[in-house]
């Protein structure tokens, strides 16, 4: 009977132990694998918190440093028109330069161009601003060369006048001199007079062509509107952004806070203290990967991430208990939630990917509207202009219409690709994006409206795109494709982007030469002037002293003009003049110069020929001019006659000065001699 109850125990146990077993080991297998997968997951998620957030912040970074560096090529280019002028310039044409300048670059709070004065210009300096401001003018004596400034735009920026010298002001005395010794742009982070926080200056200096200073380009940068335009398309969420400047005495750093959730800045020293918890903290392992250097115009700042929640620690046994009843599905759980981060980390991927190539666009379009601010002519921008749309649109054809003057043709100055599948020439009423003033997307698959332009057989797409400038339209860019979607919407909304660039700067170089020509050119008879007369004369008496050719200097006076004028009156001599230029310019070659010396003289340079050559041309001048028949108002002035004096390099000169004393004495013996007839000047006249 004993036997039988310990076998019976021993039985129970063992039962009991076989039952219960199993779940023993599924709870501590359970609890292990729940505690071990818990850690490992957690350090896994640290570690592409931290790849996130280490990424977040070059990406950030690169984006602020890309916008600083778009915003001082652009005053760069302002700086090449400035040089172009040496300086001297209407204010109103500065305004206008940097008006479009800050509606381009959101970044950019004032601009301001403050031209160097050296002592022995100073009194003349202080006349002048003071008689255009109507105020006394004074800058500070003991300062040399000062930089006062002379134009500002917005004319309301605060703490800045016009004639205050930049060397007084404490914050951009070490900038200034950083600027100049090394003929580069400077950077200050000091407080400035009206902008004591949140903003910091970008020094350019402008040199000549002879590497001449000629002032200094200032540009205010708004940190605040700075980032949020550097920030756009990337994800923030949770996370904010300092951008500091880091100085040996933190009491005095310059800080932005950007607050990514409100969409707001701080910056200035004091406050500080109110975000001192929030520059501590820190959720990463190593915090110096949340920093990240920002190199602008070679002085370094930082961007750092922080991000607005901590991670507490983790409390191991609560988190197994929590675990347990998950244990059995810790591996589905697992497996769903790096799907789930991996879908997370691709999009994230897609957003930098995207973000990249933005800022490559955007890069690739401020160089190019770089190179097409440094074509001299419109002729050299139509010619670079295929070679960089190629870059942008490899796989687009297209071409670039001007409209003429008269707005009633466009025409093609530039194409790319082949074909384009639009005609060379048409009407403003053949392209929809012109009459409605908008972008217009034809797609031969949806059978879209299609412009009267187009030439079978028809592209897949092809988008037209009007260019503006100023409320005028200058012309039309037009792109095809005969791929379908070959044009993207993000293709469409870089060409829309190209468009608008290429619009303004066609229509500065439109400004450009128009102001060009009004500076070289003689208002009555559109001739050259006296001024471009000297400057190519210097050019061409180089030329020929280093070629040993010779150049010849006429200079022709209309006989009697003065007995011409009492006669038909000033507004028949006028038109006399304007004939007589348009038969000048008709009877010379492409390579000689007509300039309109003054009143009714008028003077030819005439490169690469002899004396013997330059007397027969002026003969057959002479002969030519009794066949012009003028008439005013219907009447007939009659005929006229030409006295030419004649000078030759070297023989008569070896100076412009010396050329044209020559010439003038030949003319003034041809008149001697009764007129009408061509004189040569003396060996004698010759200088030395």
């Amino acid at each position: 009977m004993k036997g039988v109850k310990q076998e019976l125990k021993g039985f129970c146990q063992w039962e009991w132990l076989s039952r219960y077993l199993p779940t023993l080991l599924s709870v501590g297998i359970g609890l292990v694998l729940s505690g071990v997968g818990f850690e490992a997951i957690a350090r896994w998620q640290r570690s592409m918190q931290m790849a996130d957030l280490e990424a977040k912040t070059q990406n950030v970074a690169r984006a602020v440093e890309t916008q600083i560096d778009a915003h001082l090529q652009g005053i760069w280019s302002i700086g090449d028109v400035l040089a172009l002028g040496k300086g001297s310039f209407q204010p109103q044409g500065f305004e206008t330069l940097a008006r479009h300048f800050i509606a381009r670059h959101s970044g950019v709070e004032a601009l301001m161009w403050a031209p160097r004065i050296d002592r022995e210009r100073r009194s003349d300096y202080e006349r002048a601003m003071g008689e255009r401001l109507g105020r006394a003018v004074t800058l500070s004596e003991g300062r040399s060369p000062a930089f006062p400034v002379s134009a500002i735009e917005p004319s309301t920026q605060r703490g800045f006048s016009l004639g205050l010298d930049l060397t007084t002001i404490a914050a951009f005395e070490d900038a200034i001199a950083r600027s100049v010794q090394s003929q580069q742009a400077a950077v200050s982070f000091e407080p400035t007079p009206g902008n004591p926080y949140g903003s910091f200056a970008a020094i350019v200096p402008i040199y000549d062509a002879d590497d001449e200073l000629l002032g200094l380009a200032i540009a205010l940068f708004d940190s605040g509107r700075l980032l949020k335009q550097a920030f756009k398309g990337i994800p923030l969420d949770e996370i904010d952004v300092v951008f500091s400047e880091p100085r040996r005495s933190p009491q005095i750093q310059w800080l932005t806070l950007y607050r990514s959730d409100l969409e707001q800045t701080y910056a200035e020293p004091e406050i500080q203290g109110k975000i001192a918890h929030l520059i501590r903290r820190d959720a990463c392992s190593v915090p110096a990967r949340c920093r990240y250097p920002v190199v602008i115009a070679g002085h370094e700042a930082i961007v750092q991430l922080l991000p607005k929640t901590t991670q507490s620690p983790f409390n191991a046994p609560l988190l197994a208990w929590i675990f347990l009843g998950a244990g059995l599905s810790l591996t589905a759980i697992v497996v769903a939630y790096l799907a789930e981060v991996q879908k997370r980390s691709a999009h994230l991927q897609h957003q930098i990917q995207d973000l990249s190539q933005a800022n490559f666009e955007l890069t690739r379009l401020n160089r190019i509207g770089d190179l097409l601010q440094a074509c001299v002519t419109l002729e050299e921008a139509y010619e670079t202009i295929p070679r960089l749309v190629e870059k942008l649109f490899p796989e687009q054809a297209g071409s670039l219409y001007i409209l003429s003057a008269s707005g009633n043709v466009l025409e093609a100055v530039s194409s790319w690709g082949e074909p384009t599948g639009s005609e060379l020439v048409f009407g403003p009423d053949e392209c929809w994006a012109i009459r409605s003033g908008r972008p217009h997307i034809f797609e031969k698959k949806h059978s879209g409206l299609a412009c009267a332009h187009l030439r079978h057989p028809f592209p897949s797409m092809c988008l037209c795109i009007p260019m503006m400038a100023q409320g005028e339209t200058l012309g039309l860019l037009y792109l095809s494709s005969r791929q379908r979607n070959g044009l993207s919407e993000s293709k469409q909304e870089l060409a829309d982007n190209f468009a608008e660039r290429l619009g303004l700067a066609l229509a500065n170089l439109k400004l450009r030469e128009k102001l060009k020509n009004q500076s070289i050119r003689d208002p009555l008879t559109g001739l050259f002037n006296r001024r471009y007369l000297e400057e190519s004369l210097e050019r061409e008496l180089y030329r020929a002293t280093r070629e040993q050719q010779g150049l010849g200097v006429i200079l022709l006076d209309i006989d009697h003009f003065k007995q011409f004028n009492d006669t038909f009156g000033h507004d028949a001599g006028d038109t006399l003049l304007k004939e007589l230029a348009m038969f000048l310019q008709g009877n010379i070659r492409q390579s000689d110069i007509a300039c309109r010396y003054g009143g009714e003289e008028f003077v030819l340079i005439v490169p690469d020929a002899s004396l013997d050559t330059i007397v027969d041309r002026a003969e057959l001048l002479r002969q030519g001019v009794k066949h012009l028949h003028v008439q005013y108002h219907r009447e007939s002035l009659g005929t006229i006659s030409l006295s030419f004096g004649v000078a030759c390099f070297p023989q008569n000169g070896k100076s412009a000065s010396g050329l044209i004393e020559a010439a003038d004495a030949a003319l003034y013996e041809a008149k001697a001699q009764g007129r009408d007839r061509v004189a040569i000047a003396s060996s004698g006249s010759t200088d030395l």
